[in-house]
């Protein structure tokens, strides 16, 4: 049974951003044709699959709640989920939005980098 994760696009751009790539589950992703092999555990391999060049973290909603900041909530509103962190004295609120919580938390995070409030760590 696969868990519940972020969508590829979200998943890649926060790979891109953050280098977190120690996620239980990947992604295999064909350059070649645009097309998802299926949501695997990682390979500890260097390449892909066959054509399915490309492999990328599947973010789960534990792992990102583990890794985005403190005083962030995540909630149903309707038809979509919202994302949110604000610092601790109220300010400097930040909102993201997606069709799963995973989606909307990893749209939060990719805002956060982009903003300069979460930093890429080098290992």
């Amino acid at each position: 049974m696969y868990p519940a994760v972020a969508e590829l696009g979200v998943c890649r751009e926060l790979f891109e951003l953050s280098g977190w790539d120690d996620t239980p589950w990947s992604y295999y992703w064909s350059e070649l044709d645009d097309t998802v092999l299926n949501l695997s555990e990682p390979l500890k391999v260097t390449g892909g699959v066959g054509i399915y060049d490309k492999q990328y973290p599947a973010y789960d909603l534990g792992y990102l709640i583990r890794h985005l900041p403190l005083n962030m909530t995540i909630y149903r509103a309707g038809t979509f989920c919202e994302a949110a962190w604000h610092r601790a004295n109220g300010f400097d609120e930040q909102r993201a939005q997606g069709e799963t919580p995973e989606d909307a938390a990893v749209r939060l995070a990719i805002q956060m980098f982009k903003l300069g409030l979460m930093k890429r760590i080098e290992m």
